[in-house]
């Protein structure tokens, strides 16, 4: 794969368009990607990575520059080829931008276009099919080969992170390579054995709790059956000899898979079955033989019994015979004074009707005296204030007269029509007086009316006045929201930019500090390493001097064993002695070094990196951020203050309309109102006129209420006096009749009086209680005649003709006793019968099933002991014989790994003149710890391997690029062979002294053959003057720019 070019518009710290001409770079085979931290160097490879996969190396998802305006579309544009065709791909990420009508932001979804150039016709078309991000990341990695986090490796060697993976432990190392390799069917199948092996032993497990489950039922059902007492109660009631014990409680039953695929079990299961069964046979003999001897004395105690009960019976009847008998002299007595009071009940009540009427005769005689003196009394009142004109007064004087109250219907009809007259005039009278206060209060309701009628009319003219001011000052304020929402925008923007500065300033600081402790261990470094060489290089000399003093011409040397010494070393007193202790002190005081320099350098470049994250994310000057804070706090603030007027207004001018409303409508009520209570005063007055007209022709010095009552009060004695002379007259005739009837009854009856037949009455309680006394005694007569005749007191009569006596008690009782003796017994066999055949049941069940199940778990048995161990061989269990302790998994990897390592020291062995190479090694790393994947370096010039972590800071950096390199170079092969053409090595240059980088660029520049391009991201010094060919960025607080020879901008 080949990059052409690279576009990119506000995106990351870059607010405008820039353009990347790559094949002017792809030319020159090497060039430099320079400029300060956080300038946005990292941020075009993101790009890269964006416009192909729609993802970054970094993880971001907020793409769009912070210095951009905010309308500005962020977007990434890339051209370039893969197996000799040319793609074009545009994306779009997502972004907010400020709303084209209205206030706030709107989110923007993001696009994505891809186009394949045409060779045939010189014309980019473009691939419907792709749509989506993830579409179109899915065909680019279907073209590439290589997945998102592949190409990232492969593609750009990043700082510091192959120095974590050079030094790593296996299991760490193994998390990157499952990214880079896929291992997915081998974990499959580690996971397909560790699932197989599980269900094995679970279907094992299943079969193992079955038989222990039939054992415990077999157990169970033993203990239920209680067979030791079951033999003892049965041996002793028969004599009979039965099995001995057999039990499967006597051995206690937690057997092994030995035993559950023996016929143990099986074999015990079934004696005990048998041993069950004859018990339950003489159990059922037994229960037969006590319930025919139950049967037996059950019938003799009912005999007994119920000839018991006869005796008994017959000795109550004959005292209950003497009873009646002695009663008969009272009974007769009873029955006669009840016949003397049936006949006198038929005078009685003639007597009582006799009185009764001669009683109410004396009553109306009474009554109609007294509303005689009513009448008169009521005649005076009425005729008090009425003139002799008046129309009442002559039926007055006429019922006055009256001599006989038969005559005066027709003046009670007189009466009533006048009183109706009189009660009409009432009734208009009344209404008049109603008429006359509904008027008057009319009056005063229109006089109220009309005052509220101005009132409103001025109080409408008034608001609407109001209501036009606050509508000229609200519509003064129509834009305060747009207003607002962009001051919000603008203040939010600017509390993040100050964020961003304080932390651009604080990773600034720590950057400096950073730059100073490593330059200060670098040349600690540097001079520890000097004088540890030069003590070994003294230590040599002086033993090549020592070795030179002891040669003998024509004599063999000690090192080589020529006998010919052209050039022996000579001795000289300026090289000193140096001892071993020395040179080891200084060896590890440079390692000391080395490592303190390693770790200043990677807290540089931890430090710069957070700086260019930083400045990538739109960071500036802290003091200019905090003033535009400040600024756009204020703006924010009167905007607030602007909305809250017109919020303020909106409620005052709602008010005022609904105010306006209400006195508008009060006004045009108070006017129907008015002209309402005009036309009711007027209409009032006119039936008052006429109703006073009618009414004063009728008057009287007394109302006309009073003399309604007083008429009312005559007519209704006048009526009352005549319905009681008509009752008195028919009540006498009554009187008569029934002192005849009474006379004739008295007669028919036998009585020579009334108070004779009053004599022979009795009392109710009297008649009840000798009623009572006669039917009970012949009721008990009767029944006592039917209890003698029965059959059973006829026997026990002719028993005792017989001299016979009744039956003791004992003689039942002990029969009852013997019975309840053998049900008892009865009862203990047939529950013993019950338990046994129960048991007898569930033990043919289980020996059924444990017939069935031993070679069926023998099976199961060898199937989850053969899959568990595939399976822990696999997954590298402890109980596993996997010697290396190797998952599946971690040994194809650990091939992946050797493939890797062999690629590396290719690069390493050019850089470092063949002393060095990788070695995979699959040595135990430590009790517990995951193994497989380690990395040695073998060094040729002492014939031994030793940790990577051992490595000066400058081997260690040329390793780490050679692993890089080396990953690089497999994970291409490993993924279809895609060439990626455009190399980025972003490693820490600034640690290497002069020497060394002349050798890792010697290395870098080899990698151009067969066209590939190197890119290098640095901010050294030196890698300028080495490099003609730059891409320098700049930055500023409006954002980051990009220049290059080639003219990009």
């Amino acid at each position: 794969m080949r990059i052409h070019s690279l576009e990119i518009n506000a995106y990351g710290p870059f607010p405008g368009t820039i353009s990347l001409d790559f094949n002017e770079l792809n030319e020159a085979g090497i060039f430099l990607l320079n400029g300060p931290t956080g300038s946005g160097k990292s941020s075009i490879l993101d790009a890269i990575c964006y416009g192909l996969y729609g993802s970054t190396s970094s993880g971001r998802t907020d793409l769009k520059s912070r210095f951009a305006e905010p309308e500005a579309q962020p977007w990434v544009k890339l051209e370039c080829s893969v197996a000799g065709k040319r793609y074009r791909i545009f994306r779009s990420p997502e972004y907010l931008r400020p709303k084209k009508r209205g206030s706030g932001l709107t989110r923007e979804q993001a696009s994505v276009t891809i186009e394949v150039f045409d060779a045939k016709v010189g014309n980019w078309e473009e691939d419907a099919s792709v749509t989506r991000h993830k579409d179109a990341g899915d065909f680019m990695y279907s073209v590439i080969g290589l997945t998102a986090q592949q190409f990232n490796q492969v593609m750009l060697l990043p700082q510091g992170k192959f120095q974590q993976f050079l030094v790593a432990k296996s299991a760490d190392r193994e998390e990157l390579l499952k990214k880079l390799f896929s291992t997915r069917e081998f974990e499959r199948i580690q996971q397909i054995l560790d699932d197989k092996a599980k269900g094995a032993e679970a279907k094992a497990a299943e079969a193992e709790a079955a038989v222990r489950s039939l054992i415990e039922r077999a157990q169970r059902a033993e203990k239920a059956a209680d067979i030791t007492m079951a033999r003892q109660l049965l041996v002793g009631d028969i004599g009979a000899t039965l099995p001995e014990a057999t039990s499967t409680g006597e051995q206690p039953l937690k057997p092994d898979w030995l035993e559950l695929t023996s016929e143990g079990a099986l074999s015990r299961t079934q004696q005990l079955r048998d041993d069950v069964t004859e018990l339950n046979r003489a159990a059922t003999d037994l229960t037969d033989t006590a319930a025919a001897e139950i049967a037996e004395l059950r019938q003799q105690e009912t005999a007994l019994g119920e000839l018991e009960r006869h005796w008994i019976q017959y000795r109550d009847l004959q005292a209950q015979e003497e009873e009646l008998e002695s009663q008969r002299e009272q009974i007769t007595e009873a029955e006669a004074s009840l016949a003397l009071h049936r006949r006198a009940a038929t005078v009685l009540p003639m007597m009582t009707a006799q009185e009764r009427t001669a009683a109410a005769v004396k009553d109306a005689q009474d009554r109609l005296k007294t509303v005689t003196g009513r009448l008169e009394t009521a005649i005076e009142n009425a005729l008090t204030g009425i003139a002799a004109a008046a129309p009442e007064y002559t039926l007055l004087t006429d019922v006055q007269n009256l001599a006989d109250y038969d005559e005066t219907e027709d003046q009670v009809a007189d009466l009533n029509r006048h009183i109706e007259n009189l009660n009409d005039f009432v009734r208009s009278d009344r209404q008049l007086t109603s008429l006359v206060q509904e008027r008057r209060q009319a009056e005063t309701k229109t006089e109220g009316l009309q005052k509220a009628l101005d009132a409103a009319h001025t109080a409408v003219t008034k608001q609407e006045r109001k209501l036009a001011e606050l509508s000229a000052r609200f519509t003064a304020l129509e834009d305060a929201g747009a207003q607002l929402t962009a001051a919000q925008v603008q203040r939010d923007t600017a509390e993040t930019a100050v964020t961003l500065a304080r932390k651009l300033e604080q990773s600034r600081s720590r950057v400096a500090a950073a730059e100073a402790a490593a330059k200060t261990t670098n040349e600690a470094r540097r001079a520890a390493g000097v004088r540890a060489e030069n003590l070994q290089q003294q230590r040599f000399d002086r033993a090549a001097q020592t070795l030179a003093s002891n040669l003998e011409p024509g004599q063999p040397c000690a090192v080589c064993g020529s006998r010919d010494h052209p050039a022996p070393a000579t001795f000289t007193e300026e090289v000193p002695a140096i001892s071993a202790e020395e040179v080891k002190d200084a060896l590890a005081a440079r390692d000391q070094a080395e490592a303190k320099a390693q770790a200043a350098l990677l807290e540089l470049t931890s430090a710069e990196t957070s700086v260019a994250e930083l400045i990538a994310a739109g960071a500036s000057d802290l003091s200019s951020a905090l003033i535009q804070l400040q600024q756009a706090q204020d703006s924010l603030t009167e905007k607030q203050r602007n909305m809250q007027r017109r919020s303020d207004l909106a409620q005052e001018c709602a008010t005022a309309e609904a105010d306006h409303e209400r006195l508008k409508v009060k006004e045009n009520t108070c006017t129907t109102a008015v002209a309402q209570h005009r036309a009711l005063l007027n209409s009032l007055t006119e039936r008052i006129e006429k109703d006073e007209a009618e009414l004063e022709a009728h008057r009287q010095t007394t109302g006309f209420t009073q003399r309604a009552t007083a008429l009312s009060q005559v007519a209704q004695s006048l009526v009352s006096a005549l319905s009681i002379q008509q009752e008195a007259q028919r009540l006498k005739k009554a009187h008569i009749r029934a002192e005849e009837e009474l006379t004739q009854v008295v007669q028919n009856s036998g009585f020579s009086s009334g108070a004779e037949a009053v004599e022979g009455h009795l009392s109710s309680e009297r008649e009840r209680a000798l009623t009572m006394l006669v039917q009970t005694h012949q009721q008990k007569r009767f029944t006592l005649d039917g209890l003698l005749a029965s059959n059973a007191m006829t026997g026990i009569a002719a028993r005792v003709q017989q001299g016979e006596e009744s039956p003791t008690p004992q003689a039942l009782q002990e029969v009852i006793q013997l019975r309840q003796s053998r049900e008892q017994a009865r009862d203990t066999y047939l529950r013993t019968g019950v338990r046994l055949s129960a048991a007898y049941q569930e033990l043919t069940s289980i020996v059924t099933e444990l017939t069935t199940s031993l070679g069926y778990n023998q099976e199961l048995l060898v199937q989850a002991l053969r899959a568990r161990s595939l399976a822990a061989t696999a997954t590298a269990a402890k109980s596993s014989d996997n010697a290396l302790r190797m998952t599946l998994t971690t040994y194809v990897l650990a091939a992946q790994l050797e493939e890797v390592a062999q690629a590396a020291s290719e690069h390493l062995e050019q850089m470092t003149h063949g002393r060095y190479t990788l070695e995979h090694t699959d040595d135990a790393e430590g009790r517990g710890s995951k193994s497989g994947l380690g990395l040695t370096v073998r060094d040729a010039w002492h014939g031994a391997t030793r940790h990577p972590s051992t490595l000066s800071g400058g081997e260690t950096f040329m390793a780490s690029l050679c692993l890089a390199l080396g990953l690089a170079d497999v994970v291409q092969r490993t993924n279809g062979g895609i060439e990626i053409d455009t190399l980025f090595v972003d490693e820490g240059f600034g640690s290497l002294d002069e020497e060394t980088l002349e050798e890792v660029m010697t290395t870098l520049d080899s990698l151009r053959e067969g066209g590939r391009v190197i890119g290098l991201i640095s901010h050294v010094a030196e890698m300028k003057n080495r490099i003609t060919r730059q891409v320098q960025l700049t930055t500023s607080p409006t954002g980051s720019s990009l220049k290059s020879e080639t003219g990009a901008v």
